[in-house]
């Protein structure tokens, strides 16, 4: 079998595990810094840190019949017609937060400065309702109709961290996917590249289509699936030397096969990128990089 090392991010400021540190208060930070100096430097460094800590709490969006915390199983529902969407699951999380920043803004601003029209970054670009049943849950991720004084809407990059994700479906017209530590059945349509990384096992439905973008999945050894990988202008590689493979057909562009006797259909397919699925006993190494 081929194998091939993928792409490692070298950064992994997954700064999530210092937002809870960093959201305590504006005001407290802002005491917190005034320090001691005669120059005044420590009270402008503490109000610049209040002022970061306040544009991430405006960009907030919401969740109606929120909040989402660990319990019954959650799954996502996300659809964004242009930008970046990144998902990041982890317990330690007490609950979940979803974060929009416009791209590009600050050329926006500059544009609306300039020719003399409102620019609010926050929008609202997104709504959030949590559905919520004795059961189980989703949260479904909607945009809004808000638009910009020229009638186009911005490309806005979602960031999700949750303490839970037991399912994910994405629609994104525009825009790149990075899902880590997710699990359930996962469904992702996009345009851009797609990487998914978790150290859950993978056992249920697996579906991820690409038009121009590199799809890569990172899991571990205990996951399983009946494969069919294509990519007919790009590479489509099972990398794995852990469990038992059966029925492999590589050919050009293409992978089918039964992994670890799974009846659990797994289809990736780009249009015009490569295609990964790669096995390893530390997913977590392989890190994603910065957000905003």
């Amino acid at each position: 079998m081929k194998t091939r090392t993928p792409r490692t991010r070298l950064t992994a400021p997954i700064r999530a595990l210092l937002l809870s540190g960093a959201l305590l208060s504006a005001a407290t930070l802002v005491t917190g810094c005034s320090g001691t100096s005669s120059s005044g430097w420590g009270l402008r460094k503490g109000g610049l840190r209040a002022r970061m800590v306040l544009a991430e709490l405006e960009r907030r969006v919401s969740i109606e019949n929120g909040p989402v915390t660990m319990g019954p199983l959650t799954g996502f529902d996300i659809s964004n017609p242009g930008g970046a969407i990144t998902i990041i699951v982890d317990e330690r999380y007490p609950d979940t937060t979803i974060q929009s920043q416009v791209r590009y803004e600050d050329r926006h601003r500059r544009a609306a400065a300039e020719e003399g029209w409102d620019f609010d970054f926050r929008g609202p670009w997104f709504t959030a309702v949590h559905e919520e049943s004795a059961e189980n849950g989703r949260v479904v991720v909607r945009p809004t109709d808000n638009v910009l004084a020229d009638g186009t809407r911005p490309f806005v990059d979602l960031v999700i961290r949750t303490p839970v994700c037991d399912g994910l479906r994405v629609l994104n017209r525009f825009g790149e996917v990075e899902a880590r530590g997710v699990r359930g059945e996962i469904t992702i349509d996009t345009s851009s590249d797609v990487t998914v990384n978790t150290t859950h096992r993978l056992i249920d439905k697996l579906t991820i289509r690409s038009s121009d973008g590199n799809i890569e999945v990172i899991t571990i050894p205990e996951s399983s699936g009946t494969f069919l990988m294509s990519a007919p202008n790009g590479r489509a590689d099972f990398n794995s030397n852990f469990g038992e493979v059966q029925q492999a057909r590589p050919r050009v562009g293409e992978w089918s096969g039964i992994w670890n006797g799974g009846a659990n259909p797994v289809t990736l397919h780009s249009d015009h990128g490569n295609v990964t699925y790669f096995v390893t006993e530390t997913p977590s190494t392989m890190t994603i990089g910065p957000l905003f």
